[in-house]
């Protein structure tokens, strides 16, 4: 039976409509089952760690810091203010319980999670791994989880639209970003595929044009195409180079970013044979194509990654002695000369 408004439905829908086994495997956790997580990961005044992770994981940061409430010591006051009753600390043992088990199952690879349909590459600061989504304790993964604007955003919206929430688990692995694309669809023909990392030149992609194609239309018509009925739609798939297999990673409107096509470029394109393929072809493409369509994804692609501002920040202090601040535009036009 074919399913409709794919995009909104989120991963248990996907996995139970498209098959596992075209899939990277995850663990969906109902929230039904865990009110008081959702209580805590949507309550935007709610800082602190679940009880028990500050039972479990000591604080140990080399500059004082408070991580239970996200707060400096050295805040400003002499000492004498009336000391705030202390409020009451969430805590969700059983969901804490089921992140711990399935960290453990990855084997020491890591886990990244996300919500129903939104991945929370906002927040990659709030995680040891700097520029990635990957968990290497229980602790990383509610602090990003907490720290995402994406994630709490989607599940505001869908409880508001009266849709389950779901926790999302899924095993770390090490994909090639050159190998991620995306799918577009419209009245239910295969119109277009792009690159979806668009702040790289990735050589190698050049003479893979033909493979990349193929493996697309094969996921396209094996999966999608017999249980997906909505008339315009997006698809990210990852292709495993060595089997030139296509595994689905999950389903978008075109509204989430039409990446390096044009949104009517898309729509005047007449049903071609095959989709269409854009690839970014030269390093002179990364600025047009990484900043300028990148918004369309959301935001820019300098903005995913934040250790690129932390160093643009901190090249601003050494020119200047920490006396003059850039905006983030700035900052990302500064990037752009340092890469000239």
């Amino acid at each position: 039976m074919a399913d409709t408004h794919i995009a909104a439905q989120g991963m248990r829908r996907w996995l139970d409509v498209i098959g596992e086994r075209h899939c990277m495997k995850a663990q969906v956790v109902p929230l039904s089952e865990h009110p008081e997580f959702v209580k805590w990961a949507l309550d935007d005044g709610t800082m602190r760690l679940p009880k028990t992770l500050q039972d479990r994981e000591p604080v140990n940061h080399a500059h004082d810091y408070d991580a239970y409430t996200g707060e400096d010591v050295w805040a400003d006051g002499d000492g004498d203010e009336e000391e705030e009753a202390p409020k009451e600390v969430a805590d969700f043992p059983e969901l804490i319980g089921i992140v711990d088990a399935f960290l453990k199952e990855s084997a020491g690879s890591g886990i990244f999670p996300m919500s129903d349909t939104k991945t929370p590459y906002d927040a990659t600061w709030a995680v040891a791994s700097g520029e990635k989504l990957q968990c290497g304790c229980t602790t990383e993964v509610f602090n990003l989880l907490k720290a995402s604007g994406n994630v709490t955003d989607d599940w505001h919206a869908r409880a508001e639209q009266g849709l389950p929430l779901h926790l999302v688990l899924r095993k770390w692995y090490g994909l090639d970003q050159g190998l991620c694309f995306r799918g577009f669809v419209r009245d239910g023909c295969f119109v277009g595929v792009s690159q979806k990392r668009l702040s790289e030149f990735f050589p190698f992609l050049l003479d893979m044009k033909e493979e990349i194609v193929a493996a697309a239309v094969k996921v396209f018509t094996d999966a999608v195409q017999p249980k997906v009925a909505d008339a315009e739609y997006a698809f990210d798939f990852y292709i495993i180079r060595s089997s030139w297999k296509a595994k689905l990673l999950g389903f978008h409107s075109w509204e989430d970013g039409t990446l390096l096509f044009d949104t009517a470029e898309l729509r005047a394109t007449a049903a071609p044979e095959k989709p269409h393929l854009h690839i970014i072809e030269d390093r002179e493409e990364i600025v047009d194509c990484g900043v300028a369509r990148g918004m369309r994804a959301g935001i820019p692609e300098e903005l995913k990654d934040m250790s690129n501002l932390v160093q643009a920040a901190e090249n601003v202090d050494g020119m200047t002695g920490g006396n003059v601040k850039l905006s983030v535009e700035e900052m990302i036009q500064m990037m752009k000369m340092q890469q000239e």
